[in-house]
């Protein structure tokens, strides 16, 4: 937390950015645009990196033999590739042997494989496998994977190097070449961000690529990457006096928060993306957009920054570009900053950088283009052109233009097509590259000699096209290249159904659980609600990276499983796959949960499968025992069979299965009938949550609500009712969006909410009132209206809850928006009003604050737009009046308001024929649906004294 001051104070001083423009050119319109894939040089190079890896150690440079390399019969591990600098010297060994002046820190370059090397190769066949969608490299993936976790320092008692990566860049003496592979033994070398931040992108990049193919992963690997990254979060990164090193720590932090979504970590992101944000050149001309630091003179004697070397510059931009991946979507000032410092650093490599005319050097740029007083350097020609380190500016292009594919509010379609030519500009050469023969090498090598160097070069330039296909597959495709790519927002498409409980042990089920997932790690989420009925607070409470959420997603309730008199547990039935299925429990502890018996569950069996139960799960008290620990489920047994199966809960945590053959089975009762979500509840007389509703398609297609009621014993089982049928309810309106509570009257008989779609975009939120032998249909405009709310969004995503000092229930609703955080809802319960009404309060642009758990979040009130039911008082209807009972009018529909509970009421025509007759009311208030015209209406209280009234429409 110790960037956190420093963060509020830094947001505070923002204001809203004005956002510059991807700048355009005509020479981007080129007429080639696209880069082709010769699949043959692809293998050849694949394979031709492959004899790079686990080369002989060099032990001497013979200078009496012409400074010749003599190589022992050891090797380097099979994971590790090349010979570090030695790699780089091929035909000029003496130049190798001797001091170095580039080596400004060290005497004698170093032999040993660097991390960043192996890094470099295994992310290159990553995605050349990603690309023609097959893991053909895995085992050799597997091998540098397994090369870069033992080569990690292990030095618990130094966070500053503890689980760093060593930059191999020195030996001990000029004729020292044994270089000992248990990393830190060598005094002149250290953990360094460059190789460490390099490392952790093939850790990462390997880690998704294996278990996107199921593949089994190295032993290690997730350690490997938290500590890593604990490493980069320990270390002083802008210690480094390099923004490009800083930037290396930011790419490699912003990747391992992509997995482990470990917020420590997305602190520090955000702090160093605004420190290499605040040292962004914002003057005008030439260095808008660079980064000025580390002078250095050029061969002309003229002075240049170090940091605006192309390569460092593209380095910069590949962190800024990676964190804007990481950081939440919901923070918009920050993003809106960070977008506008990208655009400008994209925009100096535009203008300034590319050579877009000349054929020899088209798509290159320059290694430097302006002096420090940022002037054109003097007689800048093609020798300032660079391939140097192209595959990191390949890989920023690449980045780039995928990122900016997903963040389409922030990069313009416009901006889009720009930037997807460029990389195809940029990228060139990288289909050439990859043949040895394309590659230029220095003079005075023998014919052997350079024949090596050509194949080093190629596989130094592999990853080039690698990174092009595979991001440009992704950008044509609209996919992804790994699942945790552009989940920096709350995503309701990526959670489970939302369960209601007692998690802290108020007594009241004022909580909504749910678990969610970044496509690699599965968390489990509560949401705390205020006394209000607003969302209060959101935080993660448990998370697991072997917990899939597609293992059970729907399949989830919430009960008293383990009998502790909390309502605060969470089951989950698992789906393992060839019918191997188990429940699964999350045990409430008050302050959070644990994972009961594991993976072994609460109930396990083979041959029960679990995707014939589908969603259709629910919980209550199914065995009269006063205990809600019971589950029940919707069996499909067949086409047209369906069995309700019990699985009874145990003192000793487990489940009971009471009987294949169910508490209810029926052979002409197919589940593809059931509507919606079935729902439980107290929906009878009898207090006990043990009953089940279901919207049923019935044979006339019209929509029934069949009640499986609960017989309060375990020898009883369901009896099957029809309590509701109607030919005008299309079942097509309201999939998934019904949810049960006692939403009307505070009777202790359970209702039905549903959130039906009328017209595309416009919903009403119906009620069925639990009447104890029915369900009362309380009128099609409902309680709640928009216009403007497309219920479709939270299929699936609706609970009711409490909250204290009130019997009636509130409905939460998760509602997707896309490419943004889904909005968490709630429908405030005000029957009890006059007019009697549900309220919209939503929260948005929320998900930034979960990393500080429990924070105050803002919730908004959303007006229902249309003048319906939601914002306007009913209009009284004043053609006959009666002291104790009223009567309001509401668009074709009728209150019927009493101070006594109303026991009936009959319609009559003013012919006296009766058109409709409710009975068994007993509250005091009723709607009814009836065509226009003029009617009597005649109510009976339970007093039986009967009113008469006439409405006159």
């Amino acid at each position: 937390m110790k960037y956190f001051c420093s963060l509020l104070l830094f947001s505070a001083t923002l204001g809203a950015q004005v956002q510059p423009v991807i700048y355009d050119t005509i020479a981007l319109n080129l007429v080639k645009d696209t880069i082709e894939a010769n699949n043959t040089a692809i293998q050849n190079v694949i394979t031709l990196s492959k004899t790079f890896r686990g080369l002989p150690k060099l032990i001497k440079i013979d200078t009496a033999n012409n400074y010749q390399p003599v190589f022992s019969s050891e090797t380097w591990p099979a994971g590790a590739w090349s010979r570090g600098y030695f790699s780089g010297y091929i035909g000029n060994y003496k130049k190798f042997y001797e001091y170095d002046p580039d080596a400004k820190h060290s005497g004698f370059w170093s032999s040993h494989p660097q991390p960043r090397d192996t890094s470099k190769r295994i992310r290159a066949m990553i995605h050349y496998d990603n690309y023609y969608s097959n893991s053909q490299n895995s085992s050799t993936i597997i091998q540098g994977l397994e090369y870069l976790i033992c080569q990690q320092v292990k030095n618990q008692n130094n966070s500053l190097s503890d689980g760093g990566y060593i930059y191999w860049w020195s030996r001990e003496g000029k004729d020292i070449f044994e270089q000992n592979d248990t990393p830190g033994n060598i005094s002149q070398n250290s953990v360094h961000v460059f190789e460490t931040g390099s490392a952790i992108a093939g850790l990462c990049e390997g880690y998704l690529y294996l278990k996107k193919n199921n593949i089994q992963l190295p032993a290690g690997l997730y350690d490997a990457i938290v500590n890593a990254a604990d490493n980069l979060n320990a270390v002083d990164l802008i210690g480094y006096n390099s923004e490009n090193y800083t930037a290396f720590g930011l790419w490699g932090l912003a990747k391992a928060y992509k997995i482990t979504q470990n917020c420590k970590y997305l602190e520090k992101i955000i702090y160093l993306t605004n420190w290499l944000l605040e040292q962004q050149s914002n003057e005008t001309g030439i260095c808008n957009g660079t980064w000025k630091r580390g002078v250095e003179t050029l061969d002309n004697g003229q002075q240049v920054y170090h940091e605006s070397k192309i390569n460092y510059h593209a380095i910069i931009l590949r962190g800024l570009i990676e964190s804007l991946d990481g950081i939440p979507k919901s923070n918009v000032v920050l993003r809106e900053k960070l977008i506008a410092g990208i655009k400008k650093g994209i925009n100096h490599i535009i203008k300034y950088r590319v050579s877009y005319e000349n054929d020899s050097f088209l798509g290159t740029l320059n290694i430097f283009y302006s002096t420090i007083n940022c002037e054109k350097i003097t007689g800048l020609n093609h020798n300032y052109y660079s391939f140097l380190y192209y595959d990191d500016i390949v890989e920023m292009f690449a980045l780039l233009a995928y990122y900016a594919n997903f963040n389409k509010d922030n990069f313009s379609q416009a901006e889009n097509d720009r930037l997807k030519k460029l990389l195809n500009l940029i990228s060139i050469y990288a289909q050439t590259r990859i043949d040895p023969d394309e590659n230029y090498v220095p003079s005075g090598l023998t014919p052997d000699e350079k024949k090596e160097d050509q194949k080093r070069r190629a596989v130094d330039q592999m990853a080039s096209l690698a990174y092009y296909l595979d991001y440009t597959k992704a950008i044509k495709n609209n996919t992804k290249v790994f699942e945790i790519d552009n989940t920096n927002f709350f995503d309701s498409e990526k959670t489970s159904k939302p369960v209601s409980l007692d998690f802290d042990h108020n007594g009241i089920k004022d909580e909504v659980a749910y678990f969610s997932t970044n496509g690699d790690k599965t968390f489990l989420n509560v949401a705390k609600m205020a006394p209000d009925g607003s969302i209060s607070s959101v935080k993660s409470v448990w998370e697991s990276t072997g917990y899939p959420l597609e293992l059970f997603s729907d399949r989830i309730v919430s009960g008293d499983f383990n009998r502790d008199g909390y309502f605060d547990d969470i089951a989950v039935m698992c789906d393992y796959g060839g019918g191997e299925t188990r429940i699964h429990v999350f045990e409430g502890t008050g302050s959070g949960f644990v994972y009961s018996n594991q993976s072994q569950g609460w109930w396990k069996e083979t041959g029960y499968y679990a995707n014939l139960v589908g969603d259709r799960m629910v919980s209550g008290d199914f065995d009269g025992n006063g205990k809600h620990n019971d589950i029940a489920v919707f069996y499909r047994y067949n086409t047209n069979e369906t069995i309700i199966h019990v699985f009874q809960g145990q003192e000793n945590k487990t489940f009971k299965h009471l009987g294949a053959n169910g508490w209810w089975n029926n052979d002409t009762y197919s589940t593809d009938n059931i509507i919606s979500n079935i729902v439980s509840g107290s929906f009878d007389s009898d207090g006990i949550h043990d009953d089940i509703a279901v919207f049923y398609k019935n044979n006339n297609n019209a929509t029934d609500i069949h009640l499986f009621r609960g017989m309060d014993t375990i020898d009883s089982k369901f009896t099957f009712e029809t309590w509701w049928t109607d030919s005008g309810y299309p079942f097509n309106q309201y999939v998934k969006r019904i949810v049960a509570g006692n939403f009307y009257d505070g009777n202790k008989k359970d209702d039905i909410a549903v959130l039906y779609e009328s017209d595309p975009g416009h919903t009403n939120l119906h009620l069925f009132q639990g009447k104890g032998t029915y369900f009362n249909y309380l009128g099609s405009t409902g309680y709640w209206a928009s216009t403007n709310y497309d219920s479709k969004k939270i299929k699936g995503k609706i609970v009711d809850f409490n909250i204290g000092n009130d019997d009636k229930s509130q409905i939460f609703a998760m509602y997707n928006v896309s490419g943004k955080d889904s909005k968490l809802q709630v429908f405030k319960n005000n029957m009890y009003s006059t007019p009697p009404n549900f309220a919209l309060y939503e929260v948005k642009d929320w998900w930034k604050d979960t990393c500080y758990g429990d924070t105050n979040l803002q919730n908004q009130y959303v007006p229902s737009s249309v003048n319906g039911m939601a914002n306007r008082l009913l209009k009284e209807d004043t053609s006959d009046k009666i002291a104790d009972i009223k009567i309001y009018k509401d668009s074709g529909s009728y209150e019927v308001v009493s101070q006594e509970k109303i026991k009936s009421i009959q319609i009559f025509n003013f012919s006296g024929k009766m058109i409709q007759e409710y009975t068994g009311i007993l509250s005091n208030r009723f709607r009814f649906g009836i065509l226009k015209g003029n009617y009597i209406v005649k109510v009976s209280d339970i007093n039986n004294k009967i009113s008469t009234k006439k409405i006159l429409d």
